[in-house]
């Protein structure tokens, strides 16, 4: 084979890892996502079972929190886009929360479906470079 056929698979090689790697970390994120997302989720649900008046810290970030009580048990406001919030009950946020989660679980099903394919693509395309290379010496 040629020395062109040679580069143009370590240059198809050099893609498919650059595709591995952003796939891996899309995957991290949106893992972070589901994970904050169960939070939130389980954080309602706490919420729904404390009384009006309930004292409590709030995480504004960084370990810094802030003393509150809490006015209603019952109602959230949810952020829909724009800038915009709209008030939701409890319940209500953990179904749309969850139909979020399973969202996110389904994007990271074909992000890891796609990773799995490059990743046997690379492998195969590693052994080409190999048999390649062997016939170059």
């Amino acid at each position: 084979m040629k020395e062109s056929d040679l580069q143009e698979k370590v240059t198809e090689f050099q893609h498919l890892k650059q595709q591995i790697d952003q796939s891996q970390k899309q995957a991290e994120l949106i893992n972070q996502q589901i994970l904050e997302f169960k939070t939130i989720k389980s954080t309602l649900e706490e919420v729904a079972k404390n009384k009006k008046d309930t004292k409590m810290l709030i995480p504004l970030g960084a370990g810094i929190f802030l003393h509150a009580s809490l006015e209603d048990t019952k109602n959230v406001m949810m952020n829909v886009g724009s800038e915009v919030s709209v008030p939701k009950d409890i319940p209500e946020a953990i179904i749309l929360i969850e139909k979020q989660i399973s969202e996110l679980k389904d994007i990271l099903l074909e992000i890891e479906t796609q990773f799995q394919q490059s990743v046997v693509s690379a492998q195969e395309l590693q052994s080409k470079i190999q048999e390649l290379s062997s016939e170059k010496q």
